[in-house]
C-alpha cells in the first residue's frame, strides 16, 4: 500500500495524539483514495475516510470537547 503525506490547508490543524501527545500527519493512500491521520510517535491512527476532512475531524474530536 503506497502512501503520501499531505500538506494541511490554511484552516486544517491536526491536534496532538490523543494518547501519547505526538504530532499527526495527514495520509492518503494512493491506490485506493482514502485517507487517515496517524501520530508519528506511537502509530495510533484514525479509520479510513474518503475525504480528508473528515479523517481530520475524526482525529480532533475528544471526549471533552477540549474543556
Amino acid at each position: 500500500m503506497k502512501e503520501e503525506n499531505i500538506e494541511m490547508g490554511a484552516n486544517e490543524e491536526l491536534k496532538p495524539c490523543p494518547f501519547c501527545g505526538g504530532e499527526a500527519i495527514l495520509i492518503k493512500e494512493k491506490i485506493i483514495t482514502r485517507f487517515y491521520v496517524e501520530c508519528k510517535k506511537c502509530s495510533a491512527m484514525t479509520n479510513l475516510f474518503t475525504t480528508k476532512e473528515e479523517a481530520i475531524e475524526v482525529w480532533n474530536r475528544r471526549t471533552n470537547n477540549d474543556r
